[in-house]
């Protein structure tokens, strides 16, 4: 009905859905012998990456898992019959089983997070590459990058928290949610002359925070219950600062799953399932996933919270002077 051209697509797509936790098939010869295994070997439907990695996280119904790494893809569920049937805008993917069988699968997140604090990165790495000399060891160069964002976190840290300080927005990919807008970019504001680098990197966090919080507050409003939030990744891992960050503004306690490499957890879980040693995916996250190691607690400081609030409703007025200044 949308473009005939669409047809031979459409023919060439399989009717059934296949869940991760089944298996495709086994190991043909021509594999079994190139990797020394058996045809005996079960092979799983696959996965996507973010997908993978909220299993590995454990995601369950009030379960979020957070997977913060360039960007950051938080991952939802709910039961069918909770669901009944209903639709909620603004979410990047909702589809009927993509995590969990028998439940919704919420996809959404931000488009830019460690791909944020990378920008500021190369931003401030560019006397470093461009007025070394050119015999200059290349190691110092890489040495001297390396240590510009603990650099920035340990300055942004002892920041004191100021309204009137420089605001930022996450757009620096584009917005996923809550409502899609790849074309929006990124903001900088209330810069005065004497405003700092550290002051600018706080700005950028933050934003990462506000729009987490943003994502957070369109779920709930739409009955998409969380009560508990699991971070995976590097982001999670490498960052206190970001992490305590983000549960003040969140107003949640934000829990740091142990694994390494959430979306291979994830895999590892799918093939246990699938292979018949669990019976069903929350049996093998019970077995497999590991448990966190260590939790963020929000702000209790009520006069912080206050201006992190009236930071927050500025940085969504930002947000819409941006996209509306972009459409004109």
């Amino acid at each position: 009905a949308v473009d005939p051209v669409l047809l031979p697509i459409l023919k060439n797509m399989p009717d059934p859905r296949h869940n991760c936790d089944e298996p495709a098939g086994h190991l043909c010869e021509e594999w079994a012998g190139k990797l020394g295994l058996s045809t005996d070997v079960v092979i799983g439907v696959g996965n996507i990456d973010s997908y993978s990695g909220a299993v590995g996280g454990g995601v369950a119904y009030r379960k979020m898992v957070m997977n913060m790494g360039t960007s950051a893809c938080y991952i939802a569920v709910v039961p069918n019959e909770v669901m009944a049937g209903r639709l909620v805008d603004g979410v990047f993917g909702q589809v009927d089983g993509m995590i969990l069988r028998g439940h919704d699968g919420f996809e959404v997140g931000l488009s830019s997070f460690g791909d944020a604090f990378a920008w500021m990165k190369r931003l401030l790495s560019w006397p470093i590459e461009h007025l070394l000399p050119e015999d200059a060891d290349p190691s110092l160069r890489e040495k001297m990058a390396d240590r510009i964002l603990p650099a920035l976190t340990a300055e942004a840290e002892k920041l004191p928290l100021r309204l009137d300080a420089p605001l930022a927005t996450d757009y620096f990919n584009g917005r996923r949610n809550p409502v899609l807008n790849s074309t929006i970019t990124a903001a900088l504001t209330r810069l005065k002359i004497h405003s700092s680098a550290p002051e600018l990197f706080y700005a950028i966090v933050e934003s990462t925070a506000f729009a987490t919080k943003a994502i957070l507050d369109h779920l709930t409003s739409n009955d998409v219950a969380i009560d508990e939030l699991v971070a995976v990744g590097g982001g999670a891992q490498k960052s206190p600062f970001v992490m305590q960050l983000m549960a003040d503004v969140v107003q949640r306690e934000i829990s740091v799953s142990a694994t390494k490499n959430a979306g291979a957890m994830g895999a590892a879980i799918h093939s246990a399932v699938a292979s018949g040693i669990y019976p069903d995916v929350p049996t093998a996250q019970a077995a497999m996933c590991p448990p966190v190691i260590g939790t963020y607690k929000p702000t209790a400081d009520a006069a912080r919270l206050e201006i992190l609030m009236k930071r927050y409703e500025r940085y969504l007025d930002l947000a819409r002077f941006t996209e509306d200044q972009q459409k004109k």
